[in-house]
């Protein structure tokens, strides 16, 4: 009895692997879009979608002008959350991706810096056109659920609501550029 539930069992764990494998193997041959799309979000971070947060935190642009989240959120825009201390190669390369939307006006840096002449210079030197804001630490600590020790982007609604997580893999020009697209189109259309 116990050799027939033993040999059950492993016959049913063998089947269940062997038909992931071959999902796997022909999910990797596909190139539709909606495969990806699973992709755009690290799952340890998934809880942090529909989140809402505080529209009357303080931020700051680089001239030391004073505002609120609320004041630059009228509509919903990606919004990069970077801080001084993350990988400077993965902030200049999801900036860089970032710097090339046309409609500027989508998306916005919350940057936590220590030195507002250090981010305006890299603003400069880079021909970085994105609006750039000092949001302090504190700001993440608004995340139920941990802080994220990269870079992230999210979308912030005018109801102040977060969603569509992404960290971004430095170097994955394609999986940014999806991202990037697929979020903007549906903030055209008023779906976010």
């Amino acid at each position: 009895m116990i050799k027939i539930k033993l040999f059950s069992t492993l016959l049913i764990i063998t089947i269940f692997v062997w038909s992931c494998r071959d999902i796997n193997d022909k999910s990797a041959g596909q190139t539709n879009h909606t495969m990806k799309i699973v992709r755009f979000q690290d799952l340890s971070y998934i809880h942090f979608d529909g989140q809402k947060i505080d529209g009357y935190f303080p931020i700051t642009d680089v001239d030391d002008n004073e505002t609120d989240l609320k004041t630059i959120v009228s509509k919903s825009k990606i919004v990069l959350r970077i801080k001084e201390e993350h990988c400077p190669s993965c902030v200049d390369f999801i900036l860089n991706q970032l710097n090339k939307i046309e409609d500027k006006e989508n998306a916005v840096v919350l940057y936590a810096h220590s030195s507002r002449r250090t981010i305006k210079l890299k603003w400069l030197n880079e021909k970085l056109t994105l609006p750039v804001f000092i949001a302090n630490r504190d700001f993440d600590v608004m995340f139920k659920g941990g802080e994220a020790l990269k870079p992230y982007l999210f979308v912030l609604g005018p109801d102040m609501k977060v969603s569509c997580f992404h960290f971004p893999d430095e170097g994955n020009e394609e999986l940014m550029k999806l991202y990037v697209t697929s979020i903007l189109a549906r903030i055209l259309k008023g779906n976010i």
